[in-house]
């Protein structure tokens, strides 16, 4: 990400986690962010887990799709425009 020209990290990665709906647990993601070479501010969390409502992984180690969460902008792009 850093060699691609026009892209300034915002926030080097890390390892955070939220608390699970059921209050169960937590959710385990890594956490970056970047300005787009368009000035677009974009977040980047990957899950480190099964996703929140999901029954846990298929036999193939993916978390099954949850059809009640809606899925984000393929591009990851935000409204607010960056400086």
């Amino acid at each position: 990400m850093r060699a691609t020209p026009g892209v300034r990290v915002a926030t080097e990665p890390y390892l955070t986690s939220y608390p699970a709906p059921d209050g169960k647990g937590s959710i385990a993601v890594r956490f970056s962010a970047v300005w787009d070479p368009d000035g677009y501010f974009v977040e980047l969390n990957q899950l480190l887990g099964p996703a929140a409502g999901t029954r846990g992984a298929t036999s193939r180690g993916r978390p099954r799709p949850n059809p009640g969460v809606p899925v984000s902008n393929p591009q990851g792009r935000v409204a607010a425009r960056g400086a």
